[in-house]
């Protein structure tokens, strides 16, 4: 009989998150004995073969040079390789703790079936637009926690810039010519403005955050996911905004600015991925609540007890919402739902013919895209052709959908530093200067 096991490594790995995927493989990995025949690493999916052969090897070696760790699993029995996977994470996780740094997995290897790993600083980095935001001096200072941070009515406000801006200028443009939008005596446009302006300060009222951050996205060719997938959102591509939206983007972040709003942004990620990395540090770390501001489905997986997020007109998207509305899929199984059915509007192929009743029923019985495709066997017709058919399709697609959310240049930011002040008289002058008078300011 033959076991096949598998796992999905994050394709701007951590030592954390890497430590997860070897967890899970390990979970993986069935009590009978057996042995290891062969491996695979293919575009960040690692699988293990297992025959049921009881003379499997019982030793096993992690080697290190420096940041490189190195590990042979040909022939190891089953009960080995778990001790072995379980000893290479605990030694990555060493390693970091040792340099008292956030580590990055620099390279993730396999040639003849030994698995390499090569820790490295990270490559990216943080672009921050505000002076309330600045990196830390020592890595040691972001485990202090303030007695103010620690409280627990602290409540985290996370933005989607682009989504934001974009929902509030269309909210006000539509049905309307262009010429008849809101705009200043000087002919600039200001309908955006001014309908951002109410949503945020309306959000403010009503949810009351300790804290906040503006999430701008990286320019879309820039993307990571474009590297693993040259078509994503490539549907977007060429589209022209309107002049009167691309000026009042740029107004946008200025007004953010003046208000003493931090903006975020990394090298080749998203927002998403920016919002997904606080929220969950946030949560993680005990201090408070999380409150997403955004239209995107792709956060739905944030959500949690401790994470709401706030679509159009304020309606509340909540953990117990999402499993009524997906018939019982948790946040967690969104990624794989979209790498199951695909994404229109994202341009994330999924697996043709398999729609959301199907992809619904699988996760239900499987869990995950990867035990789905490792168990087609169990599948019968053309359900079962496809998913064999496009199995590359589905595994890539979770890797657009997914949120990457340890990217290390983002701890360096303490959650001290995005405390929230609002700079009236700094809104106000650019509120002036455009011509509108919101009488809600005060009440910011």
């Amino acid at each position: 009989m033959i076991v096949n096991i598998g796992v999905l490594f994050s394709p701007v790995g951590t030592v954390s998150s890497t430590f997860t995927s070897l967890a899970s493989l390990v979970k993986q990995i069935p009590s009978s004995a057996g042995k290891v025949t062969n491996v695979e690493l293919d575009n960040f999916r690692f699988k293990v073969q297992l025959s049921d052969d009881i003379d499997g090897d019982q030793q096993f070696s992690v080697t290190q040079i420096g940041e490189l760790f190195e590990l042979s699993l040909a022939g190891l029995s089953s009960s080995t390789l778990r001790a072995a996977l379980n000893d290479l994470a605990n030694k990555l996780r060493s390693e970091q703790i040792r340099q008292g740094a956030i580590l990055d997995v620099k390279t993730l290897k396999l040639k003849d079936m030994k698995l390499s790993v090569e820790l490295d600083k990270s490559p990216f980095q943080v672009k921050t637009y505000s002076q309330s935001v600045k990196k830390a001096q020592v890595m040691n200072e972001k485990s202090v926690i303030s007695k103010d941070i620690m409280r627990s009515n602290n409540r985290l406000l996370l933005v989607d810039a682009s989504n934001l801006i974009s929902a509030c200028y269309f909210a006000t443009a539509y049905g309307k010519e262009e010429k008849d939008l809101m705009k200043s005596s000087t002919g600039v446009y200001t309908n955006a403005i001014k309908a951002l302006v109410d949503r945020f300060i309306s959000i403010v009222r009503i949810y009351a955050p300790t804290h906040v951050a503006i999430a701008v996205d990286e320019k879309r060719e820039l993307l990571l996911r474009r590297e693993i997938y040259p078509e994503y959102k490539a549907n977007r591509d060429g589209k022209e905004k309107p002049q009167s939206l691309i000026d009042q983007i740029k107004l946008s972040y200025e007004l953010f600015d003046a208000m003493n709003l931090p903006q975020v942004k990394v090298d080749r990620m998203e927002a998403d991925d920016v919002i997904g990395h606080f929220a969950k540090r946030f949560i993680a770390e005990e201090r408070g609540d999380v409150i997403v501001l955004s239209n995107d489905k792709d956060l739905f997986q944030l959500l949690d007890g401790n994470v709401t997020q706030v679509l159009s007109q304020n309606v509340e998207m909540t953990r117990d919402a999402f499993l009524a509305k997906y018939d019982g899929l948790t946040p967690e199984q969104f990624a794989d739902f979209k790498a199951l059915c695909g994404e229109d509007s994202d341009n994330i192929p999924g697996v043709p013919g398999v729609g959301e009743k199907t992809a619904t029923k699988l996760l239900k019985d499987f869990g995950t895209v990867e035990e789905v495709l490792l168990n087609t066997d169990s599948l019968k017709g053309k359900l079962k052709e496809k998913l064999e058919q496009f199995a590359e399709a589905a595994h890539m697609s979770k890797q657009l959908a997914m949120l990457y959310t340890d990217s290390s240049a983002l701890q360096d930011i303490n959650f001290d530093e995005l405390v929230m002040k609002i700079n009236k008289e700094g809104m106000r002058s650019v509120l002036e200067e455009l011509e509108i008078n919101i009488s809600k300011i005060s009440a910011a």
